[in-house]
């Protein structure tokens, strides 16, 4: 099974001078994570000004699993200091299974 993935993650900050971010971009199979990639951002700026940031996570995971149904889902978690907002915009998840 070859997976491709991908999200527009669309973060807001505060007005303010320091802010920071982590996406956690997670593939489980059947409720078990196996697979995550993270993305972090910060900054410490000389100006407090509200800022929107794209950030697009993907992934390509080839997977084996046993014989049978299964479910593949992504979960993405934004955490951080001096954020207004964190929306997943466009986003997909494919699959192809070989054999």
């Amino acid at each position: 099974m070859k997976l491709d993935s991908m999200a527009e993650v669309e973060i807001t900050t505060t007005a303010s001078a320091n802010y920071q971010y982590t996406i956690d971009y997670e593939l489980f199979l059947d409720g078990s994570s196996i697979a995550t990639i993270t993305v972090e951002k910060q900054t410490d700026s000389q100006t407090a000004t509200s800022r929107l940031f794209g950030e697009i996570p993907n992934m390509t995971w080839i997977d084996t699993p046993a014989a049978g149904s299964h479910t593949y889902e992504i979960r993405i978690t934004v955490t951080g200091t001096n954020l207004t907002s964190a929306v997943a915009l466009t986003r997909a998840l494919n699959a192809i299974a070989f054999g």
